[in-house]
């Protein structure tokens, strides 16, 4: 048995979809399901090719664990796992969820073929962004991945669309979207009420003006700048993502498989988080 419980997690929710229990129940698998989840995981830790996972101590043949790989992307696990698990938990605690954190940061890319571009940050290389947003309790809620020269302003005006569709009762007209002087944008606050979630709480970019009145206009409050102090926590989320070293650099050739590493990413540091609302969900119901 594996003592990870994110491994626990996920085969429970195999178990618990009849889709999935089928396509993960095959008479001719040869090693149990949660070794070879293991050795994914360790796999995504470190970076280890495919050949080489067989000299370390998962005693897994190295085509069986791509074999396997591939089938999760194919069946989109991970995908419906995070969908399912991050909606449960919206609907549940959309009354406690206040603060959201914006941000986005560069993957360097070696072999991808798509979503790819060059950004000022990496001119030397052309590199991949990843977008996401979390919310006060460390969840992320919704992620892209874009091309590197896209704005985060761009990127946050389709995310903004994708919350309101995909996470209907956070449309209270009340929650605050804490960013950086990128995001400082009259349409999107605008398209910020149209949606009735908030409005946004950042920096605010001088665009080279030097009139006082309008500098002294721009001063934020003593709640706004506290508010601002808390948005490490997605920087800090961007940080423990980048330590695994498949997502550090990507080697992935094409998005729709390197997703799946995003999602399984996600899900291994903040299910356990997830998890304790459940519990305390249940316990208080």
């Amino acid at each position: 048995m594996s003592k990870n419980p994110f491994v626990k997690t996920i085969i429970k929710f195999i178990d618990e979809h009849p889709t999935f229990k089928k396509i993960f129940s095959h008479h001719k698998q040869t090693y149990n399901i949660e070794i070879l989840f293991d050795a994914l995981i360790f796999k995504l830790k470190t970076g280890i090719s495919y050949r080489n996972i067989e000299d370390t101590n998962y005693e897994v043949n190295w085509n069986s664990l791509h074999y396997f790989n591939r089938k999760l992307e194919r069946c989109k696990l991970f995908n419906f796992f995070f969908n399912e698990y991050t909606s449960y938990y919206v609907d549940n605690m959309y009354d406690n969820i206040e603060d959201f954190f914006v941000d986005s940061t560069l993957i360097a890319n070696k072999y991808g073929i798509d979503n790819i571009s060059y950004n000022p940050q990496l001119q030397k290389h052309k590199s991949t962004k990843l977008s996401a947003i979390i919310d006060d309790n460390g969840i992320p809620l919704i992620y892209d991945i874009i091309n590197s020269n896209t704005h985060d302003a761009t990127i946050f005006s389709k995310e903004i669309e994708t919350i309101a569709i995909k996470y209907p009762k956070l449309c209270t007209g009340n929650k605050k979207f804490i960013c950086d002087s990128a995001y400082d944008s009259i349409p999107l606050k605008n398209k910020l009420i149209e949606y009735n979630l908030g409005n946004i709480i950042c920096p605010k970019n001088k665009r080279n003006t030097k009139n006082e009145n309008k500098l002294n206009d721009m001063k934020l409050k003593l709640s706004e700048k506290m508010k601002l102090n808390k948005r490490s926590s997605i920087e800090h989320l961007n940080n423990i993502l980048k330590k695994y070293k498949t997502i550090n650099v990507r080697y992935i050739k094409y998005t729709k498989y390197f997703n799946n590493y995003i999602d399984e990413e996600y899900l291994i540091f903040r299910c356990n988080i997830i998890l304790i609302y459940f519990i305390c969900m249940i316990h208080f119901i």
